[in-house]
């Protein structure tokens, strides 16, 4: 028997998890985006919407002009000092040719550059790490981890007791 009750529209929030993945994660265009949520939820916007809504909800694919400044003088210093880098951009690593393409077309003044020297902190969002090494993986011992300890613990027959 049909449900009497009418099927509600998604909304926004229904497809935000998706949006994210498809936009942030997976780098497709809005347009894109837009043709697999019609699919997916039956959702339908305009383009100003779901510029309007990834910017409300801070999805974001590209590098701001200020953070680009920033790492520009952040990795040179590195780069001085013989340190790989790897750059996350809420929460996703950029491939090493895209920051070096677009550090290229930066240009910080002397001004500029004080500036940011004094600031010193960096941009919320923006997260510089140095890699770790294959040798240095290889070399943990994940048997002596506490959280490894506890599922040994889980799985051995005796330990676990029935409460009724």
């Amino acid at each position: 028997m049909a449900s009497l009750v009418p099927k509600s529209r998604p909304t926004w929030d229904d497809c935000k998890p998706v949006i994210k993945k498809l936009y942030v994660d997976d780098r497709n265009s809005v347009e894109q985006v837009m043709d697999i949520i019609r699919l997916q939820f039956e959702f339908t916007a305009s383009k100003s919407s779901y510029e309007r809504q990834l910017k409300t909800w801070g999805f974001q694919k590209k590098i701001s002009q200020a953070h680009q400044e920033f790492l520009k003088l952040r990795l040179e210093t590195r780069q001085q000092q013989n340190i790989e880098s790897d750059i996350y951009v809420n929460g996703m690593l950029i491939p090493k040719d895209e920051i070096r393409k677009r550090i290229k077309r930066v240009t910080v003044g002397y001004g500029e550059r004080m500036a940011l020297v004094a600031r010193c902190r960096t941009p919320e969002g923006l997260i510089i790490l140095t890699p770790t090494s294959d040798s240095y993986m290889k070399s943990i011992r994940t048997s002596d981890l506490p959280w490894i300890d506890f599922q040994k613990q889980l799985h051995s027959p005796g330990t676990c007791t029935v409460y009724r």
